[in-house]
């Protein structure tokens, strides 16, 4: 997933709809410049933040199902319940019930950003 991209283009395209060159009388261009360049750089790291803390997340579930597809393949006979912890367990339950609310009510395209997760 290429985010620069995205964000040049959004960058051109709201610089083309929002910066204005000649404005009413009092308007400071390098301001309003200023103004439009301060904001968008809050927007990419906050994008940037948002798309690590999701990869991070993503990270820790992959990783918990590695470990258990490890142990599942040394001990055949271990159910799930038995190798995870009861929070452990109800966490990963609540990830995907989560995803499955999201999918449901914004389609697959859309990600929503609940903090702490």
């Amino acid at each position: 997933m290429d985010i620069s991209k995205d964000i040049k283009e959004e960058q051109s395209r709201d610089r083309a709809i929002y910066f204005v060159e000649d404005g009413e009388e009092g308007f400071n261009p390098e301001y309003n410049k200023m103004v439009i360049e301060r904001t968008i750089k809050k927007t990419q790291e906050n994008r940037k933040k948002k798309h690590n803390a999701y990869i991070e997340a993503l990270r820790e579930r992959t990783d918990a199902v590695a470990t258990y597809l490890k142990s599942r393949a040394a001990e055949s006979n271990t159910p799930v319940e038995r190798y995870f912890s009861k929070r452990e367990l109800a966490y990963l339950r609540g990830e995907k019930i989560a995803q499955k609310i999201k999918s449901n009510l914004f389609g697959k395209k859309k990600d929503l950003y609940i903090p702490g997760n």
